[in-house]
């Protein structure tokens, strides 16, 4: 895998035609989408496109009202959420190594540096059947990564990075076809994932968030995907338009999140 931060940057200056625009940030949010290590060891390729920034801010008033429905929104696919793994940290660590071992060898500089993560903790984990989804956190507390690991046949497949955490916008994290995952506020106690009008809670724990879920990009293309965070009256705080395939195809705007008055 040769894919890494430098050569995002490259790409994305490298246009006569249309002068760069696209932030760091941008870059490093692209960038995970075309560095995750895969169990077949792919990387998939994302189009480097100019951000367009969305101007104004739309708020309203919000408050929870009550708890979160589970999510089955027709053809969407959407489960309740799996339970957290019973693993301990070293073990969960031990199988998240391999994986590891692959992204180092990719020689990847968007973040997470170099070196073992023996030593690091888990922060927030789930698991069912065969495989286990963590987000793993580095001593310092300076890096992150998520470990989905799968040590059966079938989906979920095994998924992989590493980041550095000053690449964290607030209430800023991205669904892609295994759901959703990172860091939030520390003011964050809750967040619901709407698809559809149908609501799913994920799992929020030690400043960090997971939400799996099987989804066809096809099935979730060109509508908003929210995440909503909450506060732990169940105040709205803030939501964002999570959709990595929103739009499915084209110029992908650089979206901000939107605020309650």
């Amino acid at each position: 895998m040769s894919t890494d931060l430098e050569q995002l940057m490259i790409q994305a200056a490298d246009d006569t035609d249309h002068p760069l625009q696209t932030s760091v940030e941008d870059i490093v949010r692209r960038g995970r989408r075309t560095t995750r290590i895969t169990r077949a060891a792919t990387v998939g390729t994302t189009l480097l496109t100019t951000a367009a920034v969305v101007a104004g801010i739309t708020a309203w008033t919000a408050h929870r009202g009550g708890s979160a429905q589970p999510a089955g929104a027709p053809g969407v696919g959407v489960a309740l959420q799996p339970a957290a793994s019973t693993l301990t940290d070293a073990q969960i660590i031990s199988r998240c190594g391999p994986l590891d071992d692959q992204w180092q060898l990719g020689h990847h500089k968007a973040g997470g540096g170099t070196g073992t993560i023996a030593g690091w903790k888990v922060a927030v984990s789930q698991a069912a059947g065969t495989w286990i989804r963590a987000i793993l956190v580095s001593p310092d507390k300076k890096r992150w990564a998520i470990c989905q690991q799968n040590s059966g046949a079938g989906t979920p497949r095994d998924n992989y990075l590493r980041e550095d955490l000053k690449y964290q916008e607030p209430f800023v994290n991205w669904t892609d076809s295994d759901g959703t995952e990172g860091p939030v506020p520390a003011n964050v106690a809750s967040v619901d994932i709407e698809i559809d009008g149908v609501t799913s809670e994920a799992t929020v724990k030690n400043g960090f968030m997971l939400w799996y879920a099987d989804l066809d990009p096809r099935k979730v293309a060109d509508k908003p995907i929210w995440a909503i965070y909450y506060d732990k009256t169940g105040r709205e705080i803030a939501r964002f338009d999570s959709n990595d395939y929103n739009p499915y195809e084209g110029e992908k705007p650089r979206r901000k999140p939107i605020y309650p008055k």
